[in-house]
């Protein structure tokens, strides 16, 4: 019994010495000594230095725990930040048992304040790519650390424009992940916020070290829970990595897949996340089914939606590299779509609208290559086909460099382009685009626009579009449609709520016979619809009230000519004011003739029925033109004074002049009327009463007055008088302008 006490208290004597020991040696050790050692080290695997500016601390009791306080990774050169990763505090506690075999298990890492400053370069490398060569040779059994706790706490990761500002920043409160590395599954939760976004995730991974699956020959599965910007996002997949060369290592992703979806209530709270403020706030859903390799990608079925928006399709990419290896900020070689359908508008909406690709390419462009996109389909059953050149995709962050773009497409008969350059920064030149567009008949240009448009004579336009943040300006414009035309600068100012347009506009002639909105004339050859008002006057073609109630405008226009039917009016001058709905059209001069002319107009498109009044006044009008203009007769020539004040409701001229109210008047103190008309109309009384009539070509008319009082489009008088040099005549009568 003695021996065995005597044996038993020499182990504990030489467990305490040895303790002892331990201690009076971490004690006597100092880590920091190291530090130039572990840079150099760092610096020679990873060809980034590392900085520890704050202390390296060693303790063993009770258990060991190494930590240490600021430290960094350094940028690239050139870079906008000097570091890319910088941390305040690493606490990991390590487990002393597995030490005796030579394993090394971090029971706890603790990482405290983590920065983290992505950027990309003028040529397109992210300053995330970091040399993964080893310094373990292949001979070594070291298998990298399991971890049973990693918790991270007050992270930022930070995305740099090319002028070094922060253009997103992602914010992490807290991350916690158990069994990281082990052979059971790991679980894991974080949140944080984007902008003033909050987000939130949990999930279960299956191996998540690397090494461990492939030493084992398993696959990778993950199931995932994340709440982003109000929506809920799901993923489910798993992936087969392929064995490196050295222990502990995965080469490559030899196939993968995976179930994503994405739903929320409120799509505003998710493009609040990318700094987009749209005021659209419908339910959406987002999933796909995806799989592939580490160098390609294959979506079998994807499909997106948002309130009365639709799109399906399927698709695949190619990379550039690997998915492990490091890799330009655009990786993705090539995009291709097939069978994308989009649907947007309810079903029972007579605007709802439908878009079949066959096919859509997109290639991003690598360091010297360009930027190319290409699709063909049918947009609201007319053949669509679209191709675009630019400047590689990542110049778009480099200020220095102008990007430069090219689109050119096709809509049926019509046919448009795009070029010029953009910048990235609000402080340089803004963004300039050449625009040019043409066809056949403007009312084709209807499902695009989403506006009820007129049939046209062919039509063109083209002018130098510059833009920015606040707003943007069409310079040098010029339009024509038929033998009408119209130019100058107009501008949108993007800081008004209301995107107010204005604009000083001019043109040579204006033609209504060329907009199918009259129903005579020279009209275009459009089919049936432009039939129906061939022998009318006024025609049945609906305004286009969708267009007009969006239109916030304050523009003045110059008109050298305007034509309606066969009355032309000269020096036109205008001014158009509309907002929410109300527009107004001063008519500020014009000449008929000899005589001058001035009025306005209001329309309200507030109601249900837009409503129209009108107030024009006009001296010394010469009516016989007008008359034969209008092609009511050629026999009378006269000068007048014409006042016209009313007001109708109606989606068409023909609908608001078959309901028109209020009054008209024309008073006329000389002029002439061809005496074979005359004599048409007072004949059985000049044979009876005036036998002795001389013979003259002309009778004069010593005055004519007609006043009209107007009501649900029905013009009617009991004042009108002709008083001429050969008889007085009065009468009374109506005037139906429903059917003319």
């Amino acid at each position: 019994m003695s021996a065995l006490r005597t044996a038993a208290v020499a182990v504990a004597a030489i467990l305490v010495l040895s303790a002892t020991a331990l201690v009076l040696a971490v004690n006597l050790f100092d880590p920091n000594d190291y530090r130039g050692a572990i840079a150099r080290e760092v610096q020679r695997a990873k060809g980034r230095a590392l900085d520890i500016q704050g202390q390296i601390q060693l303790s063993i009791l009770p258990r060991p725990r190494l930590s240490v306080t600021n430290v960094s990774l350094a940028n690239v050169p050139g870079g906008s930040a000097p570091a890319l990763v910088s941390i305040d505090a690493i606490h990991a506690d390590i487990a002393l048992r597995p030490l005796i075999w030579g394993q090394f298990n971090i029971v706890n890492l603790e990482i405290d304040g983590l920065d983290v400053i992505l950027e990309v370069d003028e040529h397109g490398q992210g300053n995330w790519a970091i040399n993964t060569a080893s310094s373990l040779d292949s001979g070594s059994s070291f298998t990298g650390p399991a971890i049973s706790t990693l918790l991270l706490r007050r992270a930022s990761i930070s995305f740099l424009s090319e002028d070094g500002s922060r253009s997103q920043d992602v914010q992490i409160e807290h991350v916690r992940a158990d069994d990281v590395g082990l052979y059971d599954e790991g679980r894991f939760s974080a949140n944080g916020s984007i902008g003033e976004q909050e987000w939130g995730a949990d999930g279960l991974v299956s191996g998540a070290y690397a090494s461990r699956i492939v030493v084992q020959g398993e696959a990778l599965t993950a199931s995932i829970q994340a709440a982003v910007g109000g929506g809920q996002l799901k993923v489910e997949g798993g992936a087969d990595l392929k064995p490196g060369k050295l222990p502990g290592q995965a080469e490559a992703i030899e196939s993968f897949a995976a179930e994503i979806v994405l739903a929320g209530d409120d799509i505003q709270e998710l493009l609040a996340t990318s700094g987009l403020e749209l005021d659209w706030h419908d339910e959406f859903r987002f999933s796909a089914n995806i799989s592939g390799t580490g160098e390609s990608v294959s979506v079998s079925r994807f499909s997106a939606s948002a309130g009365d928006i639709r799109i399906d399709g399927r698709g695949s990419a190619t990379l550039l590299s690997p998915i492990n290896e490091p890799a330009p900020a655009f990786r993705v070689d090539s995009v291709t779509l097939q069978e994308v359908e989009a649907v947007w508008g309810e079903e029972t909406d007579s605007d709802r609208r439908t878009l079949s690709l066959s096919h859509l390419a997109f290639q991003p462009g690598g360091t010297h290559a360009p930027l190319t996109f290409a699709t063909e389909g049918e947009f609201e059953g007319r053949a669509l086909a679209i191709e675009s050149q630019g400047s590689p995709l990542y110049l778009l962050w480099n200020d220095a460099t102008p990007y430069r773009v090219t689109f050119r497409g096709r809509f049926g008969d019509n046919t448009f382009s795009l070029e010029g350059v953009l910048r990235q920064s609000a402080e340089q030149t803004p963004h300039h685009l050449n625009l040019d567009v043409k066809g056949s008949n403007l009312a084709d240009l209807a499902a695009v626009t989403g506006l009820i448009l007129s049939d046209t004579h062919p039509f063109r336009a083209k002018g130098g579009i510059a833009f920015d943040a606040r707003g943007a300006t069409i310079r040098d414009f010029s339009a024509r449609v038929g033998n009408s035309d119209v130019s100058g600068e107009i501008s949108i100012d993007l800081d008004d709520a209301q995107n107010t347009l204005s604009g000083q506009m001019s043109s040579q002639l204006i033609d209504l016979r060329h907009f199918s909105l009259v129903g005579s004339g020279d009209a275009p050859d459009v089919g049936d619809s432009r039939q129906a008002n061939s022998e009318r006057l006024f025609g049945e073609v609906p305004l286009p009230i969708e267009m007009l109630q969006r239109l916030n405008a304050e523009m003045a226009v110059d008109v050298n000519r305007f034509r309606y039917g066969e009355a032309d009016l000269t020096n036109v001058s205008l001014k158009l004011r509309a907002r929410a709905g109300q527009i107004s059209l001063d008519l500020l001069g014009a000449t008929v003739g000899e005589s001058g002319l001035k009025g306005y107009s209001k329309l309200n498109l507030v109601d249900e029925i837009p409503s129209i009044l009108l107030d024009v006044e006009a001296q010394k009008v010469d009516a016989g033109q007008v008359l034969t203009a209008f092609d009511v007769t050629d026999l009378m020539t006269e000068t007048a004074d014409v006042r016209i004040d009313v007001h109708g409701k109606g989606h068409s001229l023909r609908e608001i002049l078959s309901g028109l109210q209020g009054r008209a008047s024309v008073i006329a103190d000389s002029g002439r009327i061809d005496s074979k008309y005359f004599e048409l109309v007072v004949a059985d009384l000049a044979r009876e009463l005036l036998p002795w009539r001389p013979k003259n070509q002309h009778t004069e008319i010593n005055c004519f007055v007609a006043r009209f009082n107007i009501r649900d489009g029905v013009a009617e008088t009991d004042g009108l008088l002709l008083d001429t040099t050969r008889a007085t005549i009065a009468c009374e009568g109506r005037v139906d302008l429903e059917t003319e």
